[in-house]
């Protein structure tokens, strides 16, 4: 499915993967985007996390959907 590496081991995503190591990619994921791996719930992508859970998009798709959100938070921000 896809692997994230950041400033630790690799975190890697298979088909066989426990819900405990979905659970560490999102948090990589997370704090290689927003540098924290711990957001409010308001901040999560409830929909993308779901999607990865039951494997119906890839890490590289989440990890893109965050980029995403984050640009479009900064550009909302920027403009008010």
């Amino acid at each position: 499915m896809g692997s994230i590496v950041i400033n630790s081991p690799k975190v890697e995503l298979w088909q066989t993967s426990s819900n405990e190591e979905v659970e560490a990619v999102i948090r990589a994921v997370y704090k290689q985007v927003l540098g924290n791996a711990y957001l409010l719930e308001s901040e999560r992508l409830v929909s993308g996390e779901s999607q990865l859970r039951h494997q119906l998009s890839s890490t590289k798709r989440f990890n893109t959907l965050s980029q995403t959100k984050v640009l479009q938070k900064l550009v909302s921000s920027k403009n008010n």
